[in-house]
């Protein structure tokens, strides 16, 4: 199994990120599950209200054109998901802080 493909998060924390995609934030830790292993990041499954910090869970919202919304219960507002599942946005933020990180945009140090 590549580093890519962990879900878990990391044992051993290089770096914690907030990532600002989709109109949210994200909570990213850069590390490794084993101590001499190689390091990957791992994203929070839930994006945080870039308003109040709030932990927001998608909810199916709409009676014809249904789709996925995050909603911070705080601040009474909704975040479109942008893909098909909440679930898939977090990878994509994944991925690009991975990105970001190895073309030297993101410092680990």
């Amino acid at each position: 199994m590549s580093a890519s493909n962990i879900k878990m998060r990391p044992e051993h924390s290089i770096r914690e990120f907030v990532a600002e995609q989709f109109g949210v934030k994200w909570r990213v830790l850069y590390g490794s599950y084993l101590t001499y292993s190689e390091p990957y990041a791992f994203c929070e499954s839930n994006p945080h209200c870039p308003v109040c910090d709030y932990e927001m869970n998608a909810e199916k919202r709409g009676l014809i054109l249904k789709g996925y919304y995050w909603k911070c219960v705080p601040c009474d507002k909704y975040y479109k998901v942008p893909q098909k599942t909440p679930y898939e946005a977090s990878e994509i933020v994944k991925r690009r802080v991975e990105a970001e990180i190895r073309t030297g945009k993101l410092r680990i140090e």
